[in-house]
C-alpha cells in the first residue's frame, strides 16, 4: 500500500506540479528523490514476503496478531501492482529509459482473480485496483466494476436501501453497509462512485453522471449533518460535531480513564470522521465493552443508533481510512458541482 501512494504522489508530482510550480519541480529533481525507485524496494519487500498477514497465515503470530488482514494480501498486490501498471501507461519508465522490473499488469489481473471484490477500506484494495485496471483496460466491466460501482451503488436508492436489507428508509439516502465505521463505508463508496462514474460516463458533456453525483452528494451530506439526529459526525465542524471522539491524543486521558470519564476530549481533532450511527445488534464484538455499554446513552433512529461516547469505538473511533473516503468525496463532489469554496491564488502567490 506504501508503494501504491509512493507511485500516485510520483504521477500527481509529475503530471500536476510541472506547470505550477516550475521551481518546485527543480529542487524535487535536485534533491535527488526516486519515489518510483523506493516504491520499487518496498514493493518487492511486500511482494517477497506477502501473505505473512493474514489470517491464516503459518507464520509467526507476530505479524498476523496485530496487522492482520481478514481478507488476504491479494488485494494489496492488485492495488500496488495495478499503480505501476497506470505509471507504465504514463510514459514514465519510456521517458526515463529504464525498463520496468516487472510485468506488473500481468500480476495485478492474476491477483484480481485470486480475491473478492468488496467495499474499499483498510483491509480491502481490490475495488480500487478493479477501478484503475478497468480504466487501462478501457473496459466498464471489468472485474465487475460495473456491477460493484452502478448497480450496486447507485443506480437508484431503492436498490442502496434494499441491497443489505437493513439500511434505514429515512429518506436521507444513508447507505449503511456494516455496523464498525458506517460511514467509512458510505462515504468512500460515493467516492468509488465518483470516479467510476467519471471515467466511463456516456454523456460526454458530463463530469459524471447525475445518478452517481446524487448518491455520492447524500453520502457526504449525512454524515456532515442531513441525517435523523441533525449532527456533523466532523470533529470540530457543523451542528453538534463530537466531542468524545475515540483517540487517546486528543482525550488528554491516559489507561482506564480514556474510556471511563465521560467528559470532552481535552483538544479537538478537527476534521476527523468518527465511525457514525449503527446498529448495536449488528456490532461484529457483540459485546458490553468491558461492562460500559449504556443503552440509554444511544439515540435510536430507524434501527441506528449513536452515542457521543469514547468508551464506543464502533461508532466513535476515529481512523485514517475513515477520512481518506471523505477527503476524496469531497473532493469530487467540489470538481463536479463547479463550487469553488476558496477563490485560488496564483501559482506565484502560493509559491
Amino acid at each position: 500500500e506504501i508503494s501504491a501512494c509512493l507511485v500516485g504522489s510520483e504521477m500527481c508530482i509529475r503530471d500536476r506540479v510541472r506547470d505550477e510550480y516550475p521551481g518546485y519541480l527543480q529542487k524535487y529533481s535536485q534533491a535527488n528523490i526516486d519515489l518510483v525507485d523506493i516504491a520499487e524496494k518496498l514493493y518487492a519487500l511486500g511482494y517477497d514476503n506477502r501473505g505473512h498477514n493474514d489470517l491464516n497465515s503459518q507464520f509467526g503470530n507476530g505479524v498476523k496478531n496485530n496487522y492482520r488482514s481478514y481478507t488476504g494480501h491479494q488485494d494489496e498486490v492488485a492495488w500496488s501492482s495495478a499503480w505501476f501498471a497506470k505509471l507504465i501507461e504514463s510514459g514514465y519508465f519510456q521517458n526515463n529509459n529504464i525498463s520496468p522490473e516487472k510485468n506488473y499488469r500481468s500480476i495485478a489481473n492474476d491477483a484480481m482473480s485470486s480475491t473478492g471484490v468488496w467495499y474499499m477500506s483498510w483491509d480491502n484494495t481490490a475495488l480500487g485496483a478493479g477501478l484503475l485496471l478497468a480504466q487501462l483496460e478501457h473496459d466498464p466491466d471489468c472485474y465487475q466494476t460495473n456491477q460493484i460501482c452502478q448497480k450496486v451503488y447507485y443506480s437508484t436508492l431503492a436498490q442502496a436501501f434494499d441491497k443489505a436489507g437493513r439500511a434505514p428508509k429515512d429518506g436521507k439516502g444513508f447507505d449503511y453497509i456494516l455496523a464498525w465505521g458506517s460511514l467509512r463505508h458510505a462515504t468512500m463508496a460515493g467516492f468509488n462512485a465518483m470516479v467510476y462514474s467519471k471515467i466511463f460516463t456516456s454523456n460526454a458533456n458530463a463530469v459524471v453522471s447525475s445518478e452517481a453525483y446524487q448518491y455520492a452528494k447524500q453520502q457526504l451530506d449525512y454524515a456532515l449533518g442531513d441525517n435523523p439526529w441533525n449532527k456533523s459526525f466532523m470533529v470540530g465542524y457543523g451542528n453538534n460535531s463530537p466531542l468524545q471522539a475515540h483517540h487517546r491524543g486528543a482525550s488528554g486521558l491516559v489507561g482506564e480513564d480514556d474510556k471511563k470519564q465521560d467528559i470532552p476530549n481535552a483538544y479537538v481533532l478537527y476534521g476527523a470522521l468518527v465511525g457514525g450511527p449503527y446498529n448495536y445488534a449488528e456490532a461484529e464484538d457483540g459485546q458490553n465493552y468491558a461492562g460500559l455499554y449504556n443503552p440509554n446513552d444511544y439515540n435510536n433512529i430507524d434501527g441506528l443508533g449513536y452515542a457521543d461516547k469514547r468508551y464506543d469505538w464502533i461508532g466513535n473511533e476515529v481512523a485514517l481510512d475513515y477520512n481518506a473516503g471523505i477527503t476524496g468525496l469531497t473532493a469530487a463532489v467540489i470538481q463536479y458541482s463547479n463550487c469553488l469554496l476558496y477563490t485560488s491564488p496564483s501559482p506565484r502567490d502560493r509559491q
